[in-house]
C-alpha cells in the first residue's frame, strides 16, 4: 500500500518519545545502574525477539506485520459490502489504582470473546491512565488506571453492531457515567482501518482527563505513572494484549508469525 510508510513513521516517533520518557522514569526510581540493566532487559533492540509488552522495538515489528497483513487482505477479508467499525469496551472490574495494579488479561480477553462471539474482529487491550482521578484498590489509593479494549469489527452493519452492543451492555459496568454509551466509529476506507490499527498498537505515552462536558482530553504523565505501569506490564507478552475472532483470527495469526520471523532475522543492536 502506497501510504504504509506514513503510518509507520508516525508510530516510530511516538515510540521514541515513549523510550525517552520511560528511560527517565526508570533511572529516577531505580537508580542508574539498576535502571540501565532494566532498560537493557526490557526495552532494548537486543531483546525484541522476546516480544515483551513494553518493548518498543518488538511492538514496531508487530505493527508493521499487522498493517501489512491487513492491507494485503483489503479485497478479501475487508469486503466493500460490509461496514467496518472501531468499537470500545470498558468495565468497572478492569479499573484499578496505579499503586495496586491487579488487571487480569486472560479473564478480560475471555469476556471480550464472549461479547463478540460470532463476529469478525481484531482487538487490543490497553491501559488508560487518569492522573487527576483518584481510585482505591484493596485499601490503596492512587490515580485511576482504566484498562479497556478497542476492537476493529467488520462483515456486519453499523446498526447491527449498535444493537449488539446494546444487548450486551449489561455485561459491562461503566467506570464513569459517560462510559455507558461508548462510541462506535465507522471506518469507511482501508486507510481508516490502518489508522485505527496503528492507534491500537500505540504505547501508553499520555494520560487522560475528563472535561466537564463529558469528553476527554490528553494530559502528560509524570515519571511515577510511567514507572508503575511499566513495572506491572513488563511481565507480559505483547501478544497477551491482542485477541481476534472469526476471520480476524487468521489475520492476527499471520501477523504474529510474520513479526516473529522478522524478529528472528533482525540484526541485534547497532
Amino acid at each position: 500500500m502506497q501510504n504504509m510508510n506514513q503510518f509507520l513513521r508516525f508510530s516510530d516517533k511516538k515510540d521514541a518519545e515513549y523510550i525517552a520518557e520511560l528511560q527517565a522514569a526508570i533511572y529516577h526510581f531505580e537508580g542508574q545502574e539498576i535502571g540501565a540493566k532494566t532498560i537493557s532487559r526490557y526495552l532494548s533492540q537486543e531483546k525484541l525477539a522476546e516480544f515483551n509488552l513494553v518493548n518498543p522495538y518488538a511492538r514496531k515489528l508487530f505493527r508493521k506485520a499487522l498493517l501489512t497483513e491487513v492491507a494485503d487482505v483489503e479485497g478479501g477479508q475487508f469486503a466493500t459490502g460490509g461496514a467496518i467499525m472501531l468499537a470500545n469496551f470498558v468495565d468497572h472490574a478492569w479499573a484499578c489504582c496505579d499503586r495496586a495494579l491487579n488487571f487480569d488479561f486472560d479473564k478480560t480477553k475471555q469476556k471480550i470473546r464472549n461479547a463478540l462471539s460470532g463476529m469478525d474482529y481484531i482487538a487490543a487491550i490497553e491501559a488508560g491512565v487518569y492522573p487527576h482521578t483518584q481510585w482505591t484498590t484493596d485499601g490503596i489509593t492512587g490515580c485511576l488506571v482504566s484498562f479497556h479494549c478497542h476492537a476493529v469489527v467488520w462483515s456486519t452493519s453499523k446498526s447491527k453492531l449498535r444493537r449488539h452492543k446494546a444487548k450486551i451492555a449489561a455485561r459491562f459496568e461503566p467506570v464513569h457515567e459517560d462510559d455507558k454509551k461508548p462510541p462506535v466509529n465507522n471506518l469507511k476506507t482501508i486507510k481508516d482501518v490502518l489508522k485505527a490499527l496503528r492507534y491500537l498498537t500505540k504505547m501508553t505515552l499520555e494520560g487522560y482527563r475528563r472535561k466537564p462536558s463529558g469528553t476527554q482530553e490528553h494530559v502528560p504523565l509524570d515519571a511515577g505513572h510511567h514507572y508503575r505501569l511499566f513495572k506491572f506490564l513488563r511481565g507480559r507478552s505483547l501478544f497477551d494484549a491482542w485477541l481476534a475472532g472469526g476471520k480476524g483470527t487468521e489475520v492476527l495469526r499471520r501477523a504474529k508469525r510474520a513479526a516473529v520471523r522478522a524478529a528472528q532475522a533482525e540484526p541485534m543492536g547497532e
